[in-house]
């Protein structure tokens, strides 16, 4: 808080105000706090009208704006691509239906046609007979030598031919009808194939532009574009952010630097009001403010505060008395970092004063430390018939916002498989072997190496000469409780022959499972200035370019092995606190008989001292 608001230079020995009535600037200083600087703010012109401020805000925030529409018809056209394929191949369907129905009426049609014309044939073969037939009618003669026999037989044939004849005349009649009426049906399919036919026309060509638009978009945007293998292929879609491509992070910068300087100008503007804002802030903060000051003013405060300082950062343990003065839903936003190690108890009064909460953490990693004895958890939770997965040691606030969480995945756990909310699978801290070692160990192989090979290279480059990660056997009958002197000796050659490579001590890290070995080690950092030296559960959130895990443990007390080893959080946290090297030393074959160090055993070479 001092350095925030307070600050000024240790050698200074006038005050702000004399500094600034001599014309001293000390808003560009960065030795002087906000104080100061709102101070000189208040007694000199702004560097610019608010006027000009917010229009050069407007103006960034319209190229994002563009920027962000570009984006968003790429994302239209990728759904309008779907759509516009979807309908190509109904037409297309459509229009070959209708083809196929064209094809069989023609066919009925010309069939129609080949009867048609038998029968007319047929017709004329029966008009010449009953004509031929009419050529021999009985003459007076006949008639009268048979008694009119000859005529009766003559006209009664004649009649069976006269009906042939009729027969005839109505089949062409109808198979005419048919032919004129399939060969309307022909027309009317053709006019509807035209129609499909330009129907499928349209489509193929806004097909054919959209895919074009989408070509450009993919040339433009590359490995940001969601094509074929951002769907199909899982490490390059984790690996790439969607729509990210430098040009619109570009205008999102932009824009952010253009919002700061409209807070600035904002300050210059209202230089007093919001210094004496800041100033109610700063009281919050040290606990000068009355008890009973009421949430308005509060509020206020801290809104003053949170327009210059964004992000405030605390503790859940400290989070009630720094907010006290708020209520429910008083605070945005509540980000949970390392959610794993805290119990679900401890974050409901942050959760209750805030609107909105993203929780972070792995629930593989340190579980939470509760100083409540497991048996009384037990007993209270029988009293109160409450069911076991809600032990505040056996669940976290990460567990909880994973239960909530809709999209997510299952990873594999002792008791069966652990259910994690959102992912990111993406690991870009630790080189080989202790990327595969966390990941078999731990994730299941679920996790995908993005380290940048760059930075390996150049630090192996500029070490040439250190040796890779290793596992170096130590193997002692006699300790000190869990340390073991032969362990240190061999720790000491290390971190000698890192201080003579001018190695930079702040980048190296020396951890232990247990505080007998965390206590040893801490004082070696006296003698190499910068060094991080505890137990795992401390190096949680931390990293180094070089980790040494010293195992120790008792060589009789096989127990505090097999703690070490029931779950694969403590080794995990351990192993991927290391960059670039990580160095083990303890008893290969006794830590190798125990789950999850059979692993690490098998992916260190070994390195037994000679």
């Amino acid at each position: 808080m001092d350095a925030c608001w307070y600050r000024r230079p240790e050698d200074a020995v006038e005050s702000v105000e004399d500094l600034l009535a001599s014309g001293v600037r000390v808003a560009d200083d960065p030795r002087y706090g906000l104080w100061a600087i709102l101070k000189e703010y208040e007694v000199t012109p702004p560097s610019c009208s608010w006027f000009e401020a917010v229009s050069a805000f407007h103006e960034a925030l319209a190229r994002a704006a563009s920027c962000q529409a570009e984006r968003q018809c790429v994302y239209d056209l990728l759904g309008r691509e779907a759509h516009v394929e979807s309908e190509r191949l109904l037409a297309q369907e459509s229009l070959g239906n209708v083809q196929q129905q064209i094809a069989e009426v023609r066919s009925h049609a010309e069939e129609a046609e080949r009867v048609r014309s038998d029968w007319q044939a047929e017709r004329e073969r029966r008009h010449r007979l009953r004509v031929e037939h009419q050529s021999f009618r009985p003459g007076l003669l006949e008639w009268l030598t048979t008694w009119g026999s000859a005529m009766r037989e003559w006209r009664q044939r004649d009649g069976v031919l006269a009906h042939d004849v009729t027969v005839a005349d109505q089949t062409l009649l109808a198979l005419r009808a048919d032919h004129s009426r399939l060969s309307e049906d022909v027309r009317r399919l053709t006019h509807v194939a035209v129609a499909q036919q330009e129907a499928l026309r349209r489509w193929e060509q806004e097909l054919a532009d959209v895919r074009a638009s989408l070509h450009s978009a993919r040339a433009a945007l590359g490995r940001h574009f969601p094509d074929e293998t951002w769907w199909k292929n899982r490490e390059h879609r984790e690996k790439s952010a969607l729509w990210t491509d430098p040009a619109w992070n570009d205008a999102r910068t932009s824009l952010f630097l253009a919002a700061l300087r409209l807070h600035k100008a904002f300050l210059q503007h209202a230089a007093t009001q919001m210094r004496q804002s800041l100033q109610g802030a700063m009281d919050l903060l040290s606990g000068e403010a009355p008890r009973d000051l009421p949430e308005d003013a509060a509020l206020a405060a801290w809104r003053a505060l949170f327009f210059v300082v964004p992000v405030v950062s605390t503790t859940f343990a400290s989070f009630a008395r720094l907010f006290a003065h708020l209520g429910r839903e008083t605070l945005g936003w509540l980000l949970v970092d390392e959610a794993g190690q805290a119990t679900p108890q401890s974050a409901v009064g942050a959760l209750w004063r805030s609107k909105r909460a993203v929780v972070v953490g792995d629930p593989l990693q340190l579980e939470p430390i509760t100083t409540l004895p497991f048996r009384a958890e037990q007993a209270i939770r029988l009293d109160h018939g409450v069911d076991e997965q809600w032990l505040s040691c056996r669940t976290s606030v990460q567990r909880l916002a994973d239960r909530l969480t809709p999209l997510g995945t299952w990873l594999p756990e002792d008791d069966g498989k652990i259910w994690v909310g959102a992912p990111l699978t993406v690991h870009r801290r630790c080189d080989g072997p202790m990327f595969g070692i966390v990941n078999d160990i731990a994730y299941g192989g679920l996790m995908i190496n993005g380290t940048n090979e760059k930075n390996s290279g150049r630090f192996r480059e500029k070490f040439p000469s250190l040796p890779p990660s290793k596992w170096i056997n130590v193997v002692s009958s006699g300790s000190q409780g869990h340390w073991i002197p032969d362990e240190g000796r061999h720790l000491d050659r290390i971190l000698t022959v890192l201080r003579d490579l001018r190695f930079d001590m702040a980048q190296v890290m020396v951890i232990a499972p247990f505080r007998d070995i965390a206590r040893r080690v801490r004082s070696r950092a006296e003698r190499y200035p910068g060094l991080v030296a505890g137990t795992i559960h401390t190096a949680q959130g931390k990293q180094a370019d070089i980790v040494i895990l010293v195992l120790g443990s008792d060589p009789q007390r096989h127990g505090a092995r097999r703690w070490a080893a029931s779950k694969p959080n403590l080794l995990n946290v351990a192993v991927s606190r290391a960059k670039r090297r990580l160095y083990v030393i303890g008893d290969r074959r006794a830590w190798a008989q125990n789950r999850y160090f059979d692993v690490l055993s098998a992916r260190l070479p070994d390195s037994t001292p000679r």
